[in-house]
């Protein structure tokens, strides 16, 4: 039971974290241009699995002290914590354009 809560929490935090990060991410003009490769024609927002990631991230922490702190849940909830650090990177990326040589320093 307490896996579906954490999984619902999880799900809804999803999408709330989406939904405000879409007009965030559209004011800051983070948005992927189309090219004659794309699938795209309107230019959408980069940078939305970065709420994704922060849902899950705080589903396995809750899932931390909801089962309690096993050494699973605990690697796991450290892992979301560098996966984090990495769509900081991507982000940072996306806004910026850094070289090859700074994502590889960086990852």
């Amino acid at each position: 039971m307490n896996a579906l809560i954490v999984g619902a929490v999880a799900a809804a935090l999803s999408a709330l974290f989406v939904r405000i990060s879409i007009p965030l991410l559209l004011r800051a003009q983070l948005i992927d241009r189309p090219t004659a490769r794309s699938s795209h024609e309107i230019p959408p927002p980069r940078g939305g699995g970065a709420g994704l990631l922060l849902a899950a991230a705080l589903a396995a922490v809750g899932g931390a002290y909801a089962f309690g702190p096993s050494e699973a849940l605990m690697t796991t909830a450290a892992l979301f914590g560098l996966a984090g650090a990495l769509a900081a990177l991507c982000v940072i990326d996306d806004a910026r354009s850094l070289s090859a040589g700074q994502r590889l320093t960086a990852q």
